[in-house]
């Protein structure tokens, strides 16, 4: 009837059998593994510089300040202050 160790013993045995699947296995298949490199060929670069006139036209565009009308974002043209009581109705 006293079952306790062996419930004891079920469990620990799946958890060891856990462990064994989630942490040991890995590092035994991937242990020695070369480590890779993050080494990037300079001719590779993305992304790559504009060629000729798309470099110019891009420096011209930002000398003239080109991207405060023609961006998509929304700008705010000023500040509003108001005052609002508290209460949005009228007792009577």
């Amino acid at each position: 009837m006293n079952q306790g160790p062996l419930i004891f013993l079920g469990v620990f045995f799946a958890l060891a059998l856990s462990w064994f699947g989630l942490v040991f296995e890995p590092q035994l298949q991937l242990g020695n593994a070369q480590q890779a490199t993050n080494v990037v060929n300079p001719t590779q670069l993305y992304p790559q510089m504009r060629p000729g006139q798309a470099r110019q036209g891009l420096d011209v565009y930002r000398s003239l300040g080109c991207a405060a009308c023609h961006s998509q974002q929304v700008g705010q043209t000023g500040r509003t202050y108001d005052v609002a009581d508290g209460c949005r109705h009228e007792s009577r």
